[in-house]
């Protein structure tokens, strides 16, 4: 049996995809969507047994918010090993070879939400510690409603481009060191991917500012707002804009921990992991002890 860890190119796109849909249930348009967007051979590793891909990472760069500014780094996303071959260390490997191709290149960290909590064990022994933190806040309509949310108040919706998305985005996270700070395009692909799947964005305009809302498809009567872009100033508005456009009774908000919703707060959990790649990059993240550091957008 021969191995092989390298770099991916276009000519394994077929490959690429067939593993990531035997992997994940993905459908074929999401996965070319990735392609079209989000796709970088110098941010794909693969690992060939025999000639024939059988696991990847992809290294989607991003940067991690620190005392001395933002800090380059890579989000591991879509790590995959074929069924048949799992259990033989294989994404260690990967995992491995992933953490030296991101320091060499000057990336700071590498971070990643584990696909169930099953997996936090199994990146741990890989350098990553629990990190992020996101605070889930369920609401009904009727309670927001009662709170000055009602559509008939809804603000004016606007048209909105990446930038406008990652201007208030990056207000928001601000606040919060450690948080990751996300690129336009990673930001429209997140966009586009959560529409692909049934899911909207919904946009206000309150006091001169943007304000936007990541919604899933809604399930059973239950939207789950995967990012909630507002200020305490402008969360009324939005919450109202998200009733008028979203046919849900139920809402269960993703926030960054310290956030609360119309005086609400939700229950902190472990949303995401960290590894320091260099130890400049270990100690800065010792200013973050006393913060709740926010992921988001991880197209879970």
């Amino acid at each position: 049996m021969t191995k092989e860890i390298r770099f991916a190119d276009w000519s394994m796109r077929e490959e690429i995809t067939s593993l990531w849909q035997s992997c994940f249930a993905e459908r074929r348009e999401a996965v070319d969507l990735f392609f079209a967007y989000h796709f970088h051979p110098t941010d794909t590793l693969v690992l060939k047994v025999d000639g024939r891909i059988v696991a990847m990472v992809h290294m989607l760069p991003g940067e991690i918010l620190t005392e001395a500014g933002r800090l380059q780094a890579h989000y591991i996303y879509a790590a995959a090993t074929d069924k048949a071959l799992r259990g033989q260390g294989l994404m260690g490997e990967l995992m491995a070879r992933s953490a030296a191709e991101g320091t060499a290149r000057g990336d700071h960290y590498a971070f990643l939400l584990p696909a169930d909590t099953g997996l936090y064990d199994f990146y741990a022994k890989h350098g990553f510690d629990k990190f992020f933190k996101t605070a889930f806040c369920e609401i009904s309509r009727r309670e927001l409603e009662r709170a000055g949310c009602a559509p008939d108040r809804v603000a004016p919706t606007v048209d909105v481009t990446p930038r406008a998305l990652k201007e208030t985005r990056d207000s928001f996270v601000a606040v919060s060191p450690g948080s990751a700070v996300w690129s336009e395009q990673a930001i429209d692909f997140a966009v586009r991917v959560t529409k692909l799947y049934g899911g909207q964005l919904v946009t206000a305009c309150s006091n001169g500012r943007v304000a936007y809302a990541l919604c899933s498809p809604v399930h059973a009567g239950q939207c789950e707002v995967l990012e909630f872009g507002a200020s305490p100033h402008d969360e009324a508005a939005l919450c109202a804009a998200v009733l008028d456009s979203v046919p849900a009774e139920h809402f269960r908000f993703r926030l960054p921990a310290h956030r609360t919703l119309l005086g609400r707060t939700g229950q902190p959990v472990d949303f995401g992991m960290i590894k320091p790649l260099t130890p400049p990059a270990a100690r800065s993240l010792q200013f973050v002890a006393c913060s709740t550091p926010y992921l988001g957008l991880t197209l879970d």
